[in-house]
């Protein structure tokens, strides 16, 4: 119990998405996280990740924060295939956000641009087929 109230997640999950219905785009992102956890809901990844996408171009509070797991979830191809090119546009994207997942989004943006073979920073290029794996020249 908190605050008074049982702990019902399929309510709650109901009543976001009936505030996203009203036009409140913050419960944009919540929602989202719902469908990724599997919160009040069947857990649906590839959809979450849809509503995250949705929210990440919002103008509210939570668009910094729908960015930097945009970026989380292109980095480990949760709901989506993994994808460094994606998951490096989404951090720098949280980063320029300024909301306190600034510094979350520089460390991932950092550990994306690494060499996946030597460790090197900025790794400038990536495979042309898989685009998970980035490399710093053709010794790599």
């Amino acid at each position: 119990m908190r605050a008074g109230v049982l702990r019902d997640a399929a309510r709650g999950f109901s009543l976001l998405s009936e505030a996203v219905e009203l036009g409140f785009d913050q419960a944009q992102y919540r929602v989202a996280r719902c469908y990724l956890k599997g919160e009040g809901v069947e857990k649906d990844a590839a959809h979450g990740v849809k509503l995250w996408r949705k929210a990440a171009v919002q103008e509210d509070c939570n668009q910094a924060s729908a960015q930097a797991d945009l970026a989380l979830c292109y980095m480990q191809g949760y709901g989506v295939d993994a994808d460094t090119v994606q998951a490096a546009f989404w951090s720098k994207k949280a980063a320029k956000g300024g909301d306190l997942a600034q510094g979350a989004a520089d460390e991932l943006a950092a550990f994306i641009r690494r060499c996946a073979f030597c460790g090197t920073a900025p790794a400038h290029k990536h495979c042309g087929r898989c685009r998970k794996v980035r490399y710093c020249d053709a010794t790599c």
